[in-house]
């Protein structure tokens, strides 16, 4: 799970934001090329066939009735909303009932909205412990969590330290009761994520042949997925110029990798729009 537009500072949309990028193993060593809770409750209907397991009773509102919910694609997004927090428990049962002609069908509060900061993310965690275990159904042996650009987040003016932990407690609850990793990227100076269940992991810095060779092999990549492209000549040109912007601008502001890859991938598409060589792009 990557989650893409997905802070911190805000916990009441953290776990729809990270739901929605939810991805599957294909079983081939790769995800689904479909992404998004609905994948889940889908293969998982599926599966189960009306069957409720062991400590997912909160889902036997849907699990047992799972042929209904599947023919209707508006009551799975409705599903997926309920299930992630962004539709309250009597909202959702109305919608369910008048939708499935269901009148009897009951929806379980999950609360993970209400009550007091660590009871919402008590309700969270324990959310997040039930998908995980529908996602072990569905053949995953766990789940990876990627926030990236933390330093971002970090920099901006809603940063609150009281919100950001309320957030991290989520993680840090549901890794002590399932296989979850989270994996927290960007993070130096940032106090607040230096807890006993952090480890940090400092990687080496790359050399200026290092980082030439991840650009490269960034253009190479970009040729493979446009092989029609060509436009990748004066690749040596573009370092040269490429490395002058870094030290100029960027190495101060302590940016690294990150900063290569987009660059490069962004020259490409500027080479490819205005039909020049990759050396001829105006960084």
């Amino acid at each position: 799970m990557d989650g893409a537009a997905l802070s911190l500072t805000n916990p009441g949309p953290l776990l729809a934001r990270l739901l929605g990028s939810l991805e599957l193993p294909d079983g081939r060593g790769s995800a689904r090329p479909s992404r998004g809770l609905a994948v889940l409750l889908q293969e998982a209907g599926a599966q189960l066939r009306g069957s409720v397991p062991d400590r997912l009773e909160e889902f036997a509102f849907f699990l047992r009735r799972w042929e209904a919910w599947q023919s209707d694609e508006e009551a799975v997004e409705l599903l997926e909303a309920f299930l992630s927090g962004e539709l309250s428990a009597a909202r959702a049962q109305e919608e369910f009932r008048t939708r499935l002609h269901a009148p009897d069908l009951k929806v379980p509060p999950l609360r993970m909205n209400s009550g007091r900061s660590e009871d919402r993310a008590h309700a969270r965690c324990e959310q997040l412990s039930r998908l995980l275990l529908l996602a072990e159904i569905c053949g995953a042996q766990g789940a990876l969590v990627i926030i990236d650009e933390l330093d971002h987040d970090h920099g901006g003016r809603y940063w609150i330290q009281s919100k950001v932990l309320t957030g991290l407690a989520m993680f840090q609850e549901t890794a002590r009761a399932a296989p979850l990793v989270t994996m927290l990227l960007a993070t130096p100076g940032i106090q607040e994520i230096k807890t006993p269940d952090a480890r940090t992991v400092q990687l080496s810095r790359l050399d200026p042949k290092d980082l030439e060779q991840l650009v490269r092999r960034t253009v190479d990549l970009y040729r493979r997925v446009y092989p029609g492209w060509p436009h990748g000549g004066g690749f040596d040109r573009f370092f040269r110029n490429l490395w002058l912007l870094y030290e100029k601008r960027f190495e101060k502001l302590g940016w690294g990798p990150r900063f290569f890859v987009r660059a490069a991938i962004e020259a490409c598409e500027l080479s490819a729009e205005a039909e020049i060589q990759l050396g001829d792009v105006n960084l």
